[in-house]
């Protein structure tokens, strides 16, 4: 028997957070020791950490030993890849004797499954009952090293890798080898930076209408000034022409489409699709006859045997109004785009400049348009095989520009299936599949955590595998409970 298809729904919210800590001051808040192989219960004392209380762990120690270190609970790991890349990591630390020892495996360990970051700490900890301070950060200035200390250093990509999905977090305890030894630990502290609140749309009215029309979009998080915010119809920004915190007023634009309304506040990075779509309607609409289309023309790609078009979208991406033409290729594998000359009238080739090429794309089926970094223009979207590529938009009205492609390395050769903000922080997060589902782990996500100007997306991962999503063929999202979120 044959599934025809599986809906997952996607739980994933963003709420206030702050800082994830330890603060040791009533219990030892799910904290562990390893020695060795051996699982110890920390000793809780309400007095002597710095300050209040701290845990700390008696056994026998030696420098030689691998594994005995402190291990964070479950409330540590996971997904901190948007709150925590860039931020501290924080702790403080005693021993019970004087100890300087070093040790290949480092004294700080981030895992990600088998991929590992290791830090080694310059200074070892203080004498009980002096404390010894450490903050490390989070990214690749700090000196992380993959796998050992002897590793090599670990690049800004390694690190998103590890914190997307951080699988254990330990602490080295031994700095001295001593039958009778202690280690202490208090405060340990994963910074989280605190997102900005995304835009929201309660309701747009009228619900259609011709362009020209004004359109007002209630909601909150908008942006007071009528210029540092974006309201898409489609792929065609429309004119605001006032703004409040709680209301937009804008203009439909010429070539305005069918579907939701994107608004986009360029202060914060963050965008909001309505639920509900919008309708252009324009004069002596209501009937399609084949007197309804102009006459056919051809727009040459490139000529190389077996050359492919795997993708066709249209968006303004220059922002002067006009509906420009994108198609990935295959032999080469480009995104090729033909801006829209904006002469209007009877559509022939000559309404579109010379293809200008953007390369390390278009080898995978899927195309998209989106403004994946908050700053207002529409963005590249494609498939490079083995990872998602995108093209960071630095167009102006009448000149196309872009920013070199950046490959977001798939965990599996697929394809880009969808756009979409997953976890509801108002960045767009990218979804892929396997080509045809032959593999376990053939769904996987890339959490989008890009600010203003800089594209930048966590590693993907697979939440699924192939017990629970087999032989997938396609990939879409929508509201179907009606709780605000996408299934």
């Amino acid at each position: 028997m044959k599934t025809l298809f599986s809906t997952l729904l996607f739980t994933l919210c963003i709420t206030a957070q702050a800082q994830i800590t330890s603060t040791f001051d009533s219990d030892a808040d799910g904290w562990t020791f390893l020695n060795s192989t051996v699982t110890l219960n920390p000793n809780h004392s309400t007095s002597g950490g710095n300050p209040a209380g701290f845990i700390s762990a008696t056994y026998s120690s030696n420098i030689s030993l691998s594994t005995q270190n402190w291990i964070a609970p479950a409330k540590f790991l996971g997904s901190q890849i948007l709150r925590s890349m860039d931020m501290n990591l924080r702790f403080d630390l005693q021993q019970s004797q004087a100890g300087t020892s070093s040790n290949v495996n480092g004294d700080v360990r981030i895992e990600s499954g088998s991929t590992i970051i290791v830090y080694s700490l310059p200074t070892k900890p203080a004498v009980a009952p002096l404390w010894s301070s450490y903050s490390l950060k989070l990214d690749e200035t700090q000196g992380w090293r993959v796998g050992s200390t002897t590793g090599p250093f670990a690049t800004r990509t390694q690190i998103i890798a590890i914190l997307s999905n951080i699988t254990a977090i330990e602490i080295r305890g031994t700095y001295a080898s001593n039958a009778a030894y202690t280690s202490g630990i208090d405060n340990v502290i994963l910074e989280q930076r605190t997102l900005s609140p995304s835009p929201t749309i309660a309701s747009f009215a009228p619900t259609s209408g011709e362009p020209g029309t004004v359109l007002t979009i209630t909601g909150t998080n908008f942006d007071t000034t009528p210029t540092s915010n974006e309201v898409y119809f489609g792929s065609i920004a429309g004119t605001i022409t006032s703004a409040s915190a709680t209301q937009l007023s804008v203009t439909i634009p010429i070539g305005a489409s069918h579907g939701p309304i994107t608004v986009i506040n360029k202060t914060t990075g963050t965008s909001k699709r309505s639920e509900k779509p919008f309708n252009p309607t324009f004069t002596e609409g209501g009937r399609i006859i084949p007197a309804s289309f102009k006459p056919r023309f051809d727009i040459l790609l490139g000529t190389t045997p077996g050359n492919d078009l795997n993708g066709l979208v249209t968006a303004d991406l220059d922002g002067d109004g006009w509906n420009d033409l994108l198609v990935t290729e295959s032999l080469p594998a480009t995104v090729s785009i033909f801006r829209n000359l904006g002469s209007g009238g009877n559509l022939s080739a000559a309404s579109f400049a010379p293809k200008i090429l953007l390369a390390s794309s278009g080898a995978g089926n899927g195309l998209f348009t989106f403004d994946l970094d908050g700053d207002g223009k529409l963005d590249v979207v494609s498939t490079n095989a083995s990872s998602f590529t995108t093209y960071r938009n630095t167009s102006t009205p009448g000149n196309l520009s872009f920013e070199p492609v950046e490959l977001w390395p798939n965990p599996i050769v697929g394809i880009t299936s969808d756009v979409v903000d997953v976890d509801g922080d108002g960045r767009l997060d990218l979804i892929g599949q396997h080509y045809n589902g032959s593999v376990a782990g053939d769904f996987w996500i890339a959490l989008n955590i890009s600010s203003p100007g800089n594209i930048e997306f966590g590693a993907s991962i697979t939440y699924f595998g192939g017990s629970l999503l087999d032989a997938g063929s396609g990939v879409t999202s929508g509201d179907l409970d009606n709780d605000g979120s996408q299934t």
